[in-house]
C-alpha cells in the first residue's frame, strides 16, 4: 500500500510505520524527545489548550507514545480521506 506524501511522491506505508498486517502498524518512537527538540522557553509560551478547546472536545495532549504504539491503518486512511479501494488488487 502506498500513500501520496506532501512532496507528491508515492511512499509505501511500511516506510512510515512498521506494518503488522491485518490493517495494523507501529508508529516508531521519535529519535529525539520534545525536550531535546525545543527550548524550554518555547514550551513555556504554549497556550493552555483548555482555553481554546470546548470542554467536550478537550483531551490531555499526548506527549509520549506507548512503546510500541499500534495504530489502525485502515481507520487512519479513512480519517485522511484515502480511498483504500484503489489499492485492492483486481481479480
Amino acid at each position: 500500500m502506498e500513500i501520496i506524501a506532501d512532496h507528491g511522491k508515492a511512499v509505501p506505508i511500511t516506510i512510515l510505520t512498521g506494518f503488522l498486517g491485518a490493517g495494523k502498524g507501529i508508529v516508531p518512537q521519535p529519535k529525539l524527545p520534545r525536550e531535546e527538540q525545543q527550548e524550554q522557553l518555547t514550551r513555556d509560551l504554549e497556550i493552555d489548550p483548555k482555553k481554546y478547546y470546548p470542554p467536550d472536545v478537550y483531551r490531555e495532549p499526548t506527549t509520549k507514545l506507548a512503546n510500541p504504539e499500534v495504530i489502525d491503518l485502515i481507520a487512519l486512511a479513512k480519517v485522511m480521506g484515502i480511498d483504500l479501494t484503489k489499492f485492492v488488487p483486481k481479480k
